[in-house]
């Protein structure tokens, strides 16, 4: 394989990212790919439909499986995650893409609430 300057700019990009930014990062991959898996369903393109929704929900899961239980919230997102999980699943059983409507909006507030946590922290550190 030949030098990619693309994927050496990302891993550099990646690597400096705060732990905020890497959160809503996750978040804006499980937005596309579930976009993208609406898309495929409605397009009958059954695979690229199980690519995408297996690719949200290892996102999905990964978010799950790297709660810090420390903290009061962590077992509310431990449930939406779960749920999210599950509809991902019967998303993908069903080819049906009411499943992805009915959490993508749930997904879209997270990632703005994580966003703005993420920024507010960064101005508080500033000392703004």
């Amino acid at each position: 394989m030949g030098y990619n300057p693309y994927a050496n700019i990302q891993q550099k990009t990646t690597l400096t990212k705060t732990p905020g930014e890497l959160l809503v990062s996750l978040y804006d991959g499980c937005l596309l790919d579930l976009s993208k898996a609406k898309i495929a369903i409605e397009n009958k393109d059954i695979a690229e439909a199980n690519e995408m929704l297996m690719k949200s929900q290892k996102i999905v899961r990964y978010l799950n499986n790297t709660l810090n239980m420390q903290y009061p919230i962590s077992e509310d997102l431990r449930k939406l995650y779960t749920y999210f999980d599950e509809q991902i699943i019967q998303s993908n059983l069903k080819k049906d893409a009411s499943y992805i409507d009915t959490i993508y909006p749930m997904i879209e507030e997270l990632r703005m609430t994580f966003a703005q946590a993420d920024r507010i922290s960064r101005q508080q550190a500033a000392g703004r």
